[in-house]
């Protein structure tokens, strides 16, 4: 079968080098509708270090073509160089499901093993941010569990990539930070500087600006999936509705609003939001909390992944669907912390009146009146929050207590 990779691959040690190239592409014959995220696991980051860069992408493609693959993955991230092996209008191989779908992008390590947290594992993490963001800013993408799947949730797949160590929710968390924060200024790391720091940790905006819907009487705004008028509309809202605005971008000569409606994520023509005066936060204060995830309480997350009681996290009785969660700032009796939405629950699955509009959480009634829960269950407390065991640990909850929370 004759190769439609690259012959000898690009590499690009500045990530707005990359992004030059990505934008110099032609995409009629095949672009791509989101993007798949893999860990290398073999070979092993010791073993890559042991050759250079050029020397493993050689092999790879003659293992690749020895195997009868018409290309390999996209890209490969070292934390070092980004190495593109099949180019980006180019259908590639990499993950049963997705391949003539979806770009592939491989981190050089193998985060089943690996930490991903410190040293060259976390460099490697953030250098593969910044290109997702880049291609997310390219194409027109907002990141989300749509535009962003993990190669194991390729039903087709029945082994753990990126590695148990990747979560996908934080992930997508340093994407869009990149996006917010860092654009076209943070360049990774060049090879030849062993002493350039790695990229900066990647937030969401700090500043949100209140603003209001300004349509004609009666009509309505779309509130779209990405900066462009041809994407698809997540909801539509009324004249006069509050909304916060998050970010910006330009498509063109079109400026457009990056928002947050009722805790969804998207894009609106600027043209048809007013900028306000930021409007208070709602504070939902005395709420019960009770700890899940831990050693004996292992689960899936509803974003995704499973639930890793190491990390600080939160569970909400409502779904952000298709779209990333705020950040939520807690307090507890002994601290505070801001932490990322892991899961839905407890209790219910869709409480937004005490989510999103500080109504008491409906299991503090559910519980009084011996009445079943959205799970099928009578609860036993009147919890409104779950934390991690990390989270409550940095809050002062064992076990349960109260905490007040607001969104971030």
């Amino acid at each position: 079968m004759a190769w439609r990779g690259r012959n000898t691959a690009l590499k690009f040690d500045d990530v707005n080098r990359f992004k030059e190239y990505l934008k110099g592409l032609n995409f009629s014959n095949w672009k791509p509708s989101g993007m798949t995220l893999h860990n290398t696991a073999e070979p092993s980051r010791k073993r890559w270090d042991a050759y250079p860069g050029e020397q493993w992408l050689r092999n790879l493609k003659s293992y690749y073509q020895r195997k009868g693959w018409p290309a390999g993955p996209h890209a490969f991230v070292d934390g070092n160089a980004i190495w593109v092996m099949t180019d980006f209008n180019v259908r590639g191989v990499h993950s049963p499901s997705w391949n003539g779908t979806r770009l592939g992008i491989e981190m050089v390590a193998d985060f089943n093993k690996e930490d991903d947290e410190t040293g060259i594992g976390l460099k490697v993490k953030k250098q593969t941010a910044a290109l997702f963001a880049v291609c997310h800013e390219v194409f027109g993408w907002e990141p989300s569990n749509t535009s962003i799947k993990l190669h194991k949730e390729d039903p087709a797949t029945d082994h753990d990539c990126p590695g148990k160590y990747i979560n996908k929710v934080e992930f997508i968390r340093m994407v869009i930070g990149y996006m917010g924060d860092a654009g076209d200024h943070v360049p990774a790391p060049p090879v030849s500087d062993p002493t350039t720091p790695p990229l900066p940790t990647p937030k969401p905006p700090e500043e949100t600006q209140a603003a209001t819907v300004d349509v004609a009487g009666g009509d309505t705004l779309n509130i779209r999936e990405t900066a462009s008028a041809g994407s698809r509309a997540l909801l539509e809202v009324v004249d006069g509705t509050a909304i916060s605005v998050i970010g910006e971008a330009m498509n063109g000569a079109t400026k457009w609003y990056r928002v947050l409606v009722g805790g969804q994520q998207g894009w609106a023509a600027a043209q048809y939001v007013t900028l306000g005066t930021p409007s208070p936060k709602i504070k939902h204060t005395n709420i019960t909390a009770t700890v899940f995830g831990g050693a004996g309480d292992l689960q899936a997350s509803a974003y995704g992944g499973r639930v890793d009681g190491n990390k600080p996290g939160v569970s909400f009785p409502y779904k952000w669907r298709g779209r990333l969660p705020p950040s939520v700032k807690v307090r507890g009796p002994r601290g505070e912390g801001v932490f990322p939405v892991v899961d839905v629950g407890p209790w219910n699955t869709d409480n937004p009146e005490y989510v999103l509009n500080g109504a008491r959480p409906a299991a503090e009634k559910q519980r009084a009146t011996r009445s079943r829960a959205q799970n099928g269950m009578v609860p036993t407390n009147d919890a409104g929050i779950d934390l991690t065991p990390a989270a409550a640990h940095i809050v002062g909850i064992e076990g349960k207590g109260k905490v007040s929370w607001e969104f971030e």
